[in-house]
């Protein structure tokens, strides 16, 4: 029986996610995945600021960094739907998770208190310590939840950050649209 749904933050609740911003910048996400998650994954970690990531990344695409930064600015919007599906159909049935592979204080200057207020724990991988796909973070989401791993749904727009979750028993769904999370999440809550 599903008991909890855990959300990613970027490309699902907030914006269209890093990718889709890098490619809209001219970068090719695919060419520069290995710098990418190098540069991710060190912010996401807190071993460099948000601002060396905008200044490595801005350099590595040959843009500003005033264009790097209102790039992202103006994508990361909270996801009106989304966060008022959260509110009217999913909390008031479900213990509701926020995981994203993010730096310390990142998720409260993009989600405004009362959505985050939504969440029943909110995993920052940098204040943690731990980044998506480690089957690590999910454990540690399911318990702050008070749920068996296989009691949760895990969301994510990016494919790679899955089969963590899938790893302890996790059901996941690819996040593509919320009409489409919708239909995912009936199936998996049908069969559990």
């Amino acid at each position: 029986m599903i008991k909890a749904v855990i959300f990613d933050c970027f490309g699902v609740l907030v914006g269209s996610g890093f990718w889709n911003v890098y490619r809209r910048l001219g970068g090719d996400p695919d060419g520069d995945r290995a710098f990418i998650n190098e540069m991710l994954g060190q912010v996401d970690s807190g071993r460099i600021s948000v601002d060396e990531l905008a200044r490595r990344v801005s350099a590595h695409l040959g843009v500003s960094i005033e264009t790097y930064q209102r790039a992202f600015s103006d994508d990361e919007v909270p996801h009106a739907d989304v966060f008022a599906y959260i509110r009217s159909e999913l909390k008031p049935r479900y213990k509701i998770g926020l995981v994203s592979n993010v730096g310390p204080g990142h998720l409260e200057r993009r989600i405004p208190p009362e959505l985050l207020g939504l969440f029943d724990t909110v995993i920052a991988s940098g204040e943690v310590g731990l980044l998506k796909p480690d089957p690590a973070i999910f454990r540690l989401a399911a318990e702050r939840l008070g749920v068996a791993p296989e009691e949760a749904v895990f969301t994510d727009d990016h494919v790679p950050y899955l089969p963590g979750a899938t790893a302890i028993g996790m059901h996941a769904i690819l996040f593509e649209g919320l009409d489409d999370f919708k239909r995912q999440l009936a199936l998996a809550v049908s069969a559990s």
